[in-house]
């Protein structure tokens, strides 16, 4: 909704001029906590002047970003644009070899075409020759017993077969199969739990100016661990993969949780990140935004980095990210939580 700025009449955001003055000047209002502004962001709340409202189906709240603020329910929705994580096909190619012995067809007819027909052929000519008595006999002998001998006893080498190229998947379940039947574990190709979270880290550090060095495993489903904070409750987060690693001159915490939701797919991504560096946390998100090929503009971008440079402490929403971020006397507390992945 937004506001005139002369008669404070409130009109509809595709309204184009007043109704009640005719003017073109609006305000924008609130739709969390009714403040009029004029800039993106609510200076109060921080919400989006066109964010949504949702009603959470667990506890009733309403709230205006991805998930519930009273009780943490998320929204799982398509990201606006599909994004791929690569990893490494560690499936080799099967190479299948037939070694059945070839099958013997029609043995006696073989045998019965070699002993008969063409050897009559090849004694006729022999005998109508002009070589003497003596060598046509010789010859006639030593053929018949050639003839002879590869009649009765065939070719029997195997036949070796290399079908069309089977996919890794196909090669996956022959492979299973084959250890079942051994009594050995079906398991064939591990993949690392940390997978999408070691990509995450690897893309960043290959186009960030302030790499992130020294992650580690950490347990933040551990109360006592150091890492523990009031959301992690939840069971999207239970069992969630994460590091966290030195940056600059604070920490960063990347999170790949919500990896068993109905919808499948491979979880989301939440950062963490205490730093004394505000130049700092605008690289993290610029950052993070090209490493997942996210689709937000510069503008939306620098409304967002105004609204902070206010010195407001709020959640935001922009694009696909929602996070929160403090500045307490020039020490920054983010979180941005980057969505699917």
């Amino acid at each position: 909704m937004k506001v005139c700025k002369y008669c404070h009449t409130e009109c509809d955001e595709q309204t184009k001029n007043c109704p009640s003055c005719g003017s073109n000047d609006f305000n924008h209002k609130c739709s969390n906590c009714g403040t009029e502004y004029s800039s993106a962001f609510c200076p109060n709340c921080g919400i989006k002047f066109d964010a949504k409202k949702h009603i959470c189906p667990t506890c009733g709240n309403s709230f205006y970003t991805n998930a519930c603020p009273s009780c943490g329910y998320t929204i799982n929705k398509p990201s606006s644009k599909e994004k791929e994580t690569s990893i490494p096909n560690t499936a080799t190619s099967t190479v299948y070899v037939n070694t059945q012995p070839k099958k013997k067809k029609n043995t006696w007819i073989t045998v019965l075409l070699w002993i008969f027909f063409f050897p009559i052929m090849v004694f006729v000519a022999i005998w109508k020759s002009k070589m003497s008595q003596k060598t046509k006999i010789i010859l006639t002998v030593i053929l018949a017993l050639i003839f002879l001998i590869v009649g009765l006893f065939p070719s029997d080498e195997t036949e070796t077969v290399a079908p069309p190229p089977a996919s890794p998947s196909q090669n996956i379940d022959v492979e299973q199969n084959e250890s079942n039947e051994l009594g050995e574990s079906s398991s064939v190709v591990e993949t690392s739990e940390y997978v999408f979270v070691d990509n995450f880290i690897n893309n960043y550090n290959s186009i960030s100016n302030t790499p992130i060095v020294d992650a580690f495993e950490i347990d933040i489903n551990d109360k006592e661990g150091g890492y523990y904070r009031t959301e992690f409750r939840l069971l999207a987060f239970e069992n969630a993969p994460s590091k966290c690693g030195s940056l600059g001159n604070g920490t960063i915490e990347i999170i790949n949780y919500d990896k068993e939701n109905i919808f499948g797919g491979n979880g989301s991504l939440r950062l963490y990140i205490n730093v004394d560096d505000y130049e700092l946390v605008k690289e993290v998100l610029e950052t993070s935004i090209k490493v997942l090929n996210m689709e937000i503009s510069e503008e939306d971008i620098q409304d967002l980095y105004s609204s902070w440079e206010e010195g407001f402490s709020s959640s935001f929403l922009l694009g696909d990210i929602q996070g929160v971020f403090s500045d307490n006397n020039d020490h920054y507390e983010v979180m941005f939580d980057l969505g699917e992945i």
